[in-house]
């Protein structure tokens, strides 16, 4: 399968590996480690760098002026269930609204916040699932540690087929290593990337 939402291209992961661009037998393999790769970075850290276009999304509000939402990069429109019918009718000016923190993209973060401006006319209805948001949700770029950490722990599920007992080196006794289960390195790289609490992934 070809690359969709990896955090790190088919060139990049051949490189990695040493595979010369023009020894194409392994790439369907690789491609699927990649996307496997990513797909476990998005477990460990609790979030997805990748971007969901157009995407709607639902939230409860946490006051009158405040959602916190899922990593951001933009929004179009916005609504609420303010009758209950579960419609999310009742339409809200986006112009009326902010995303937050103000300096997040600048720092190459998303935003994790919409607020209603301080002189908005509109504020946010309270109760569950009652904000309706739709977006482009993600991160505005696939940062450098996630992109080296794709990288890593694609080499290591790439180089695991020649280890399938968790052990490599060569047979004679003191010669063989096993393979940790976690390695610190990604781990590291990570770290600063993991998301407590609840979020929606998909």
């Amino acid at each position: 399968m070809a690359i969709t939402n990896g955090y790190c291209t088919l060139a990049e992961a051949k490189a990695r590996l040493g595979i010369p661009v023009a020894d194409t037998g392994d790439d369907s393999i690789i491609e699927n480690i990649v996307e496997a790769a990513s797909r476990q970075i998005d477990k460990f850290c609790n979030r997805q760098f990748f971007q969901n276009v157009g995407q709607e999304r639902y939230y409860s509000a946490a006051s009158r002026v405040l959602v916190f939402i899922d990593d951001c990069v933009s929004i179009s429109a916005v609504s609420t269930d303010r009758n209950l019918t579960r419609t999310w009718s009742t339409t809200v000016t986006v112009s009326d609204t902010e995303l937050a923190p103000l300096n997040a993209t600048v720092l190459g973060f998303p935003y994790t916040e919409l607020r209603m401006k301080p002189l908005a006319s509109n504020e946010f209805d309270m109760g569950l699932d009652l904000i309706k948001i739709t977006g482009t949700w993600g991160w505005p770029s696939v940062p450098d540690n996630v992109n080296e950490s794709c990288l890593l722990l694609t080499s290591r599920l790439f180089r695991r087929k020649d280890s399938p007992f968790g052990v490599t080196g060569g047979g004679e006794v003191g010669t063989q290593i096993a393979i940790s289960a976690v390695d610190p390195d990604i781990q590291n790289l990570l770290a600063p990337y993991r998301k407590i609490g609840l979020i929606n992934l998909v």
